[in-house]
């Protein structure tokens, strides 16, 4: 492959030298674009053809990218009731409800405290009643259950989620009434002792002893 040198020293000692080590050109500094292509002409074109390198187009003849046009769109101010009610959305009851059925855990708990620390049972409850909810239903008696220790008459609600369709929401609500000692819901524990959930079972065995029901003890000793 020829190779071309280029130096600022312009000598017939140095151009000797750079022949003699195989260089098939010399460029001198400055270098320039004229140059560059005469220099290359001689090395690339057999003796005798014209010294001609094709050049670039001009710029104006390239073609030019297709953009997309912009428009300009009036914009209308919001107004500041709007803006307030934007603000507030993210500590709504309903809004926090929807965030007890997120795949990221974290955040459903984070949305059951919040609930539950407002006092808004009625949102819990909601999330429990709703047979599609998921992960819902189950912070939602989580919840219930967080009232329930502070105010005890909230614990009746329970008594419902015992005959639910959902096995896990039975032994759930179960453990519940037993995390609460909820004593006036543990006659309603007993059907559960025969539940065909073993979830629903044990936690139920659980609350009755937990409620101290002694009327239970014999169905608790007959289904150990």
């Amino acid at each position: 492959m020829p190779a071309l040198f280029l130096t600022a020293d312009a000598t017939a000692q140095t151009a000797t030298r750079l022949r003699e080590a195989g260089g098939a050109g010399t460029l001198y500094k400055p270098v320039n674009l004229t140059g560059i292509r005469k220099a290359l002409a001689d090395v690339v074109l057999p003796a005798g053809a014209p010294a001609h390198v094709p050049s670039a187009p001009p710029a104006a003849e390239w073609p030019r990218p297709v953009r997309p046009v912009l428009k300009v769109v009036p914009i209308s101010p919001l107004d500041a009731a709007v803006i307030e009610e934007l603000r507030n959305v993210n500590t709504r009851p309903e809004f926090l409800g929807q965030l007890l059925s997120h795949a990221d855990m974290r955040i459903r708990q984070k949305a059951q405290f919040d609930l539950v620390r407002r006092g808004e049972s009625a949102a819990l409850l909601a999330a429990a009643r709703d047979r599609k909810g998921g992960y819902a239903r189950l912070h939602g008696l989580w919840g219930l259950a967080q009232l329930a220790r502070k105010e005890p008459a909230k614990a009746s609600v329970f008594a419902e989620f015992l005959t639910d369709p959902d096995g896990e929401i039975r032994a759930q609500a179960a453990r519940m009434i037993g995390d609460v000692k909820a004593a006036s819901l543990a006659p309603k524990l007993l059907p559960l002792l025969m539940d065909t959930q073993p979830r629903a079972r044990y936690f139920a065995a659980e609350a009755i002893a937990r409620t101290g029901y002694k009327p239970a003890a014999s169905a608790v000793a007959r289904n150990a």
